[in-house]
């Protein structure tokens, strides 16, 4: 006769068994593991662009929500870039676009240098005594020596301003009917347009009685609505 004896394991490891110890070691592992094991789990690129100095230069990740400026110095940089191959896109102003691959790893800076294709400038840098950098004007070399419209004791005196490309070609006392009853011969600065050219000054004929009045007047103005107390919404 067979009597069943109920005996109890020794233990809990006897009890689970080897499978159950395994999986239950592996479940307190991940539990304990960190929650970002890659503490360094994106790059950056470091690049120089080599080509004649010029403005709003930029460099732009094709494909990508990243861009950075490239600094007077040449250089730019472009910080938190998850690993991956990349390419970037090149462009200023005066000289051509240029597309370079980059290849970017974690926890690393990839470094690159660009040439950037640009045709010889006639203006390098911006310089008065530069023939090349002047643009003349005709018009306003002939109204040289009239007398101003608003000031009438002052006669028009000749002057080289730079000119200012895109958005800034907004020139003081020459758009708004009360800045050109005001000082409209004034002249800080001339409008290029949009489509930028090679020189950085052109001639203008200016009444120093305007002048004043618009550094009195204008900028004054300008620089109270650009406090930012004075901004609303």
């Amino acid at each position: 006769m067979i009597t069943r004896r109920c005996t109890r394991p020794r233990n809990l490891a006897s009890a689970l068994g080897p499978t159950c110890l395994l999986l239950l070691a592996l479940a307190t592992a991940v539990e304990a593991a960190p929650s970002n094991p890659r503490s360094n789990a994106t790059g950056a690129i470091v690049g120089r662009v080599q080509g004649p100095e010029e403005p709003d230069r930029w460099v732009i990740v094709v494909g990508e929500p990243y861009a950075a400026p490239v600094g007077a110095d040449g250089f730019f940089r472009l910080h938190n870039l998850p690993p991956g191959r990349y390419r970037l896109l090149i462009e200023g102003d005066r000289c051509g676009a240029v597309e370079a691959p980059v290849l970017v790893r974690a926890g690393m800076v990839a470094t690159i240098d660009v040439d950037l294709p640009c045709p010889s400038l006639r203006c390098p840098k911006a310089d008065k005594r530069n023939p090349d950098c002047i643009l003349p004007d005709p018009h306003q070399r002939a109204r040289v020596g009239s007398h101003c419209e608003v000031h009438h004791r002052q006669r028009l005196r000749l002057d080289l301003v730079p000119i200012h490309y895109g958005d800034l070609s907004f020139i003081p006392g020459r758009n708004r009917e009360d800045e050109r009853s005001r000082f409209p011969n004034a002249w800080p600065w001339a409008g290029g347009g949009c489509v930028i050219g090679p020189q950085r000054f052109t001639e203008v004929a200016y009444c120093r009685a305007c002048r004043i009045t618009y550094r009195w007047e204008y900028l004054p103005r300008a620089v109270m609505r650009a406090l930012p107390w004075r901004r609303t919404g």
